[in-house]
């Protein structure tokens, strides 16, 4: 993530899992700096559903730089190759000087189905980390000797 000043400053670069709690953070963080902040993604499908889903139930606008147009803009700055940090910074600097890159809009329904799947999503990462325990706990009940060696060298991610 990536976010330039009204001079193009670059004041934010990060880069930010594709995760709830990081992209709250991260929210969070770059509302903290005073000034207004405009969102924007250059993909609409899969990668991006959690954080759109994220800043449309906090009603808060999205802009949707189309690849065509990121490529085209990424050709007017130097740096380094395609990297997810300059495409960050890219579609950061092209939001600013390009007032007309439209808004993303949600459907009420699409919004309803990227609701649904964040939730399933938190459901099976919860129960990711329950069956990681029980299995823990069994291999504990078989075999301690076991147990300690494999938490000494592998711990759940």
């Amino acid at each position: 993530m990536a976010a330039v000043d009204g001079d193009g400053r670059l004041v934010y670069s990060r880069r930010v899992a594709n995760d709830e709690t990081a992209l709250l953070t991260v929210m969070a963080e770059v509302s903290t700096h005073g000034r207004p902040v405009c969102w924007a993604v250059d993909v609409t499908t899969g990668l991006s559903a959690l954080l759109l889903t994220l800043l449309w139930r906090r009603q808060v606008q999205v802009r949707y730089v189309s690849g065509t147009v990121a490529f085209h803009m990424a050709a007017a700055f130097a740096g380094e190759n395609k990297t997810d940090a300059r495409d960050a910074v890219v579609i950061a600097q092209t939001i600013r000087m390009r007032p007309d890159i439209p808004i993303l809009e949600p459907s009420d329904r699409l919004l309803a189905e990227l609701t649904v799947l964040t939730s399933y999503r938190a459901d099976l990462v919860g129960q990711r980390v329950a069956t990681l325990f029980r299995l823990q706990e069994l291999l504990t009940g078989i075999s301690p000797a076991l147990e300690r060696a494999s938490t000494s060298t592998a711990k759940p991610r």
